[in-house]
């Protein structure tokens, strides 16, 4: 049974205090779904020490209606190739592969989660475009992964301009995943402006 929201969710950072709902939401989507296997299962003190890390390269943003959590995603910048290696070990795209750096990262968003009781409500697309906008900010390329076997997960990147440029196995579970590019559009600081 799906709760019709005629509001929408406010989109924040979650922060240590937010684990114990990030655990909860984690473990309703987890038994919500036939093929456990697809979904990687995190325990209370994961979320609690990826939250509570001094130096966050992994940002996690929830959406909330009134004080429930319903959607969550994660925004992480790599900043070398061996970082967005991590994330994506078999990642084909060697010329991106060997041009991330401090001075140039690759932001990677992951770890996509709505309510089973809300979704089919674009709210995952949303979560996907609050964290696109603050990667734009920073980054000049974008990239997720999206597990093969979850295509109603496909939607959302598509909706946000991503393209599906290779796809490859997943080495935490051997399942198929699509490898999902975003290259960012940032202007030049004094780019001529064309006349209407």
């Amino acid at each position: 049974m799906h709760n019709i929201s005629t509001s929408r969710p406010l989109i924040r950072r979650l922060d240590h205090d937010d684990a114990a709902a990030l655990f909860d939401l984690s473990e309703r989507v987890r038994a919500s779904i036939s093929h456990q296997e697809y979904m990687h299962w995190h325990t209370l003190a994961d979320f609690i020490d990826a939250l509570s890390a001094e130096t966050l390269t992994k940002i996690y943003f929830g959406g909330f209606l009134s004080s429930n959590l319903v959607s969550v995603g994660y925004l992480k910048y790599n900043q070398s190739h061996e970082e967005l290696f991590e994330e994506f070990p078999t990642i084909l795209h060697q010329d991106l592969l060997h041009s991330v750096s401090p001075a140039s990262p690759v932001a990677s968003l992951g770890g996509d989660m709505v309510h089973p009781g809300f979704r089919g409500q674009g709210f995952n697309t949303e979560q996907v475009r609050h964290r696109l906008a603050v990667a734009e900010s920073a980054v000049n390329t974008t990239v997720a992964i999206v597990d093969k076997r979850n295509s109603s997960n496909f939607h959302p990147y598509l909706a946000n301009n991503f393209n599906i440029v290779e796809t490859g196995i997943d080495p935490a579970d051997s399942g198929p995943i699509h490898f999902f590019l975003k290259p960012n559009y940032r202007p030049v600081i004094g780019e001529c402006q064309k006349g209407r």
